[in-house]
Formats: C-alpha cells, sequence, structure tokens
C-alpha cells in the first residue's frame, strides 16, 4: 500500500485535473455567449423586418 502521502497528491491532482476540464468547459460556453447573443438580435431583428413588412402590405 502507498504512503498516505503519495494518495493525497495522487487525489489532488484527479481533483485539479477536474476542475481543469470543468473551467475549460465553462470558459468555453461562456466565450461562445456573445455569438449568441447577437445571432438572437439579427434574427430578432430579421423577424421584425418581416412583421413591419406583412403591416405595411396590409396597409396598402
Amino acid at each position: 500500500m502507498a504512503p498516505p502521502e503519495r494518495n493525497f497528491k495522487a487525489f489532488l491532482k484527479q481533483k485539479i485535473s477536474f476542475y481543469h476540464y470543468f473551467c475549460g468547459d465553462l470558459f468555453a460556453w461562456l466565450a461562445w455567449l456573445p455569438n449568441l447573443i447577437i445571432a438572437e438580435l439579427f434574427i430578432r431583428q430579421s423577424l421584425n423586418k418581416e412583421q413591419q413588412q406583412k403591416n405595411t402590405d396590409l396597409h396598402f
């Protein structure tokens, strides 16, 4: 059986690698967040234009 210090170091390595993995995913999602917001704004803008076009078509 390995000494407790070695087991603890292995435990810390495993824990740190989990945090690196989790934070990597978190940062990847956070990096995509502005892109998603901009895409949503463009979609809303195009839908509003279509709605305005329908309203003007009904008006005349």
